[in-house]
């Protein structure tokens, strides 16, 4: 097996790929090494080349905020009780969030994906999480 590390320039030289699926990994990155990673996706792709990224989507976590019960929503939105910092959650995207940072690393065309749908190569077979939010953007 081999690890990947997001947060470093990847192994692969510029176009090698034709699709990159991201499955719950942004939100385990700090913002600045989320950037670092989408760019590096978007430099490993190739022209026309398609990005699948699936996160929790921010917009449901919140709407399930109980003000009575601030320690369980903020458990549960952070992972805190996870011992190793890179099993915790970091950030947080929605719709706009990912979508600004699919378009600020070069992506022009970038749209919401329900689960099991999209242009991504076997997305139906891959998708394994259908409460997330799913998004698809193309390198032109």
């Amino acid at each position: 097996m081999s690890y990947l590390d997001v947060t470093k320039k990847f192994p692969y030289p510029a176009g090698s790929f034709d699709a990159v699926y991201c499955s719950h990994l942004l939100e385990h990155l700090y913002p600045d090494q989320a950037r670092f990673c989408i760019s590096e996706i978007y430099r490993v792709l190739k022209s026309g080349g398609i990005v699948r990224i699936a996160v929790p989507d921010l917009d449901r976590i919140v709407a399930h905020y109980d003000p009575l019960q601030p320690e369980e929503f903020l458990e549960k939105m952070f992972e805190a009780s996870q011992k190793r910092a890179k099993n915790q959650h970091h950030w947080h995207y929605n719709e706009i969030a990912l979508a600004r940072l699919l378009t600020d690393a070069g992506f022009r065309k970038v749209w919401r994906c329900g689960f099991k749908q999209g242009q991504c190569p076997d997305v139906a077979l891959i998708d394994n999480r259908p409460d997330s939010l799913f998004m698809e953007a193309l390198k032109q």
